[in-house]
């Protein structure tokens, strides 16, 4: 486990200010196998700034390469490199956990801060320190090394499309629409070589893949909705199906000051706490759809309806950004479920137009969300299943559709 804590004395990048927009972006390159990789979220206007963020790692062999690069973040240039440092991992470098502070009271466990000094990578130039924080214990079983968590989200609230959507300001129950990016762990493994191309028989789909200028459109409006310099984003981390849940509104929130504070990364580790993020798919006292599209490096969803800005402000062409094939995509709501360690059950399907996923291939969504929160119960219906129907039925914004 690598806990990201903080830098120290970086020079300012930008000349208006003098100041930085640092995030970290760590790489652990194990002997013969692929790269695993890890991105801090980004800490504004700050030469001293404090990450305090952790991720964890599997089956990481002595002499694994770990390279850190602190990165200035730009709107509307390129983000520039602050510095690089690496350090190779060996666990007998480590202290036992005796010694550390009795970590998890086991002496196989160990624990190593690593001080890192930044270089410039051309001119070699000291460009400040970061610091983290190592713990290891040995591998319970074998295998490759595989990122083990935490599962990050970003969410993109847009007070703009909020007042074409009904999202107004002023009022604590629907504030501004907003979009959902949730990194997902294990995406490639579940899917594997699973594509979805674009509906070549959906007039819709024609429509849009078939006019670079329709095309374009929908591109500038992802970029719009999921940028994190439009509108407010909110990034933090889930650990378990009831952070998912509670992302999406499982009540009522209490002020607008919600959405102005900072929200620390962290770990989300019950049913509890995933669902009191996620708010249980309720917004105005009424339970809410979501359409959803899944491509390699995510799951990006937002609510829906049947209302005309509802409607096109969430087609799943946006999700992707005008990717020509995802891998899967759907629709999906969020039920009590008494007898769920969380409370609620994810009921999730494949109702996309746009890409038609095979109705075969459903299950993987299930293996995903399991796969990334244990405690979740998900249910999947095919589009043409009755019981869907039902579902949509109880949610009026999307029953009318």
């Amino acid at each position: 486990m690598v806990y990201i804590l903080q830098a120290k004395n970086l020079p300012g990048m930008d000349w208006w200010n003098g100041l930085a927009d640092p995030y970290v972006i760590i790489t652990a390159l194990p002997p013969g196998e692929q790269g695993i990789q890890y991105t801090t979220k980004t800490v504004y206007k700050d030469l001293n700034p404090t990450f305090d963020e952790f991720f964890e790692v599997g089956n990481l062999p002595g002499g694994t390469s770990v390279l850190v690069e602190v990165w200035d973040k730009d709107v509307v240039t390129e983000d520039d490199m602050i510095g690089r440092a690496s350090w190779a991992f060996a666990p007998r470098e480590l202290l036992p956990a005796a010694v550390a502070g009795g970590l998890a009271g086991d002496a196989s466990w160990g624990r190593l801060m690593v001080p890192l000094k930044l270089q410039h990578p051309r001119n070699k130039k000291d460009m400040g320190t970061v610091e983290l924080e190592v713990c290891y214990r040995p591998s319970v079983r074998a295998g490759k090394p595989a990122m083990m968590g935490p599962v990050k989200f970003k969410q993109t609230l847009s007070p703009t499309a909020g007042l074409f959507t009904g999202h107004f300001w002023g009022r604590d129950d629907t504030m501004c629409f907003s979009t959902y990016k949730l990194y997902l762990l294990h995406i490639d493994a579940t899917f594997k070589d699973v594509r979805m191309p674009w509906n070549r028989k959906y007039d819709k789909a024609v429509q849009i893949f078939k006019s670079p200028v329709a095309l374009g459109l929908v591109r500038t409006q992802h970029r719009t909705l999921y940028a994190t310099n439009v509108g407010m984003s909110r990034c933090g981390v889930l650990g378990s199906s009831k952070t998912f849940f509670e992302l999406f509104k499982c009540g009522v929130l209490g002020s607008s000051k919600t959405f102005f504070e900072l929200i620390k990364c962290g770990v989300l580790g019950s049913s509890k706490d995933f669902f009191e993020l996620f708010k249980c798919g309720v917004r105005g006292g009424q339970r809410r759809y979501f359409t959803y599209c899944l491509l390699r490096d995510s799951l990006r969803c937002s609510e829906t309806g049947a209302a005309f800005f509802n409607d096109m402000l969430s087609k799943h062409a946006m999700h992707a950004g005008g990717e020509e094939e995802v891998l899967y995509a759907g629709e999906f709501c969020i039920v009590p479920d008494a007898s769920a360690a969380a409370g609620y059950r994810l009921v999730i399907d494949n109702n996309s137009g746009t890409y038609a996923p095979a109705a075969a291939k459903l299950p993987l969504m299930s293996q995903l969300f399991t796969a990334n929160f244990p405690d979740m119960v998900v249910e999947v219906l095919a589009s043409d299943d009755p019981r869907l129907k039902q579902y949509q039925q109880e949610c009026p914004s999307r029953a009318t559709a």
